[in-house]
């Protein structure tokens, strides 16, 4: 008889068929690039009880996530797939629904991927990652935020994550750090932020580390969570600046700040504007200058889900 196992994994080392340079952000910052291995593996009852490399790899696939950083339908390939012994397949069933290769390579040419990603407490436009438990926040061990008191406590512990740039913080984010009993250790939740190449956001990776169990190692499953880095824009422009709106909501991106395209304003008018609340003079000021042709800054005195209004007039037309 035959056994057969479904395993996938993310492993350090490269294999055949991993994509180079992922996980990655994209250059434009909008999406976040990842893949996956999975690997199907048979051995026959004469091999069960022997040394794990007994078994015979099967078949293996990579499938390439890409994941919106603003919200919206992630996309999904399958990159390589190889059969490696006749007649078994457990995953390409599976993968069926996924695109293919060719499709993949066509759209990563419209979205080329970034630098490697910049991990660390700072982000490339300057502002700064924390993470608060209880208000009290969180030691930088060099390579992530770190704590075991959920674990030691048998608790679930909320955390909040922060960015703070110009004098204000933002806490967008948070997640339950699950609690576990003490009489299985008391290993460390990690959080990583992973900036995107302007530092307009920014992904959250929270893991724990493995812990050995009755019933074998266990560890949670790794979390990803997005979050604007900077202040949020909502971005109207004058009918005649409408044509050129997605080239300046880049620049606005590449100079830090996160954008909701919002479209036509509710009038027309010559010099841009940006409105900002109380408390955001600094953000204004910055988001002023990356305006082309610059802009005022005046007072944002109603509701609104984003941080600021960049109103562009026809000042910010190219010239």
């Amino acid at each position: 008889m035959v056994l057969s196992l479904l395993l996938s994994c993310s492993p350090n080392h490269v294999l055949a068929g991993e994509l180079p340079g992922l996980p990655s952000w994209t250059a434009d910052g909008l999406w976040y690039i990842s893949q996956a291995h999975s690997a199907h593996y048979s051995w026959s009852d004469e091999v069960v009880d022997t040394a794990e490399s007994s078994r015979a790899l099967a078949e293996e696939a990579w499938v390439v996530h890409a994941r919106p950083a603003n919200g919206g339908q992630s996309l999904t390939w399958l990159a390589s797939y190889t059969q490696h012994v006749p007649g078994e397949s457990s995953l390409k069933g599976g993968l069926a629904s996924h695109g293919d290769r060719k499709a993949m390579d066509a759209w990563l040419g419209q979205h080329p991927l970034g630098p490697p990603s910049q991990k660390g407490v700072r982000s490339p436009s300057g502002a700064t990652a924390g993470v608060l438990i209880d208000g009290a926040p969180l030691a930088w061990n060099g390579t992530a935020f770190s704590t075991t008191r959920a674990r030691d406590e048998l608790e679930d512990v909320p955390a909040t994550l922060t960015i703070q740039s110009g004098g204000h913080t933002w806490s967008r984010v948070s997640h339950t750090l699950e609690g576990m009993p003490t009489a299985f250790g008391a290993p460390e939740y990690f959080l990583v932020p992973i900036w995107s190449p302007t530092g307009a956001r920014v992904l959250w990776r929270v893991y724990g580390s493995e812990i050995q169990t009755m019933r074998g190692p266990t560890g949670s499953e790794p979390v990803e969570l997005f979050a604007d880095a900077n202040a949020r824009l909502k971005l109207k422009a004058s009918t005649d600046v409408m044509p050129h709106l997605p080239k300046i909501a880049g620049q606005l991106e590449a100079a830090g700040f996160p954008v909701n395209v919002a479209g036509v304003s509710m009038k027309e008018r010559d010099k841009s504007v940006v409105y900002a609340p109380k408390g955001m003079e600094v953000q204004a000021r910055a988001v002023a200058a990356a305006v082309p042709g610059g802009a005022l800054i005046e007072a944002l005195t109603w509701e609104l889900a984003e941080d600021m209004v960049v109103a562009l007039g026809s000042s910010a037309a190219p010239r």
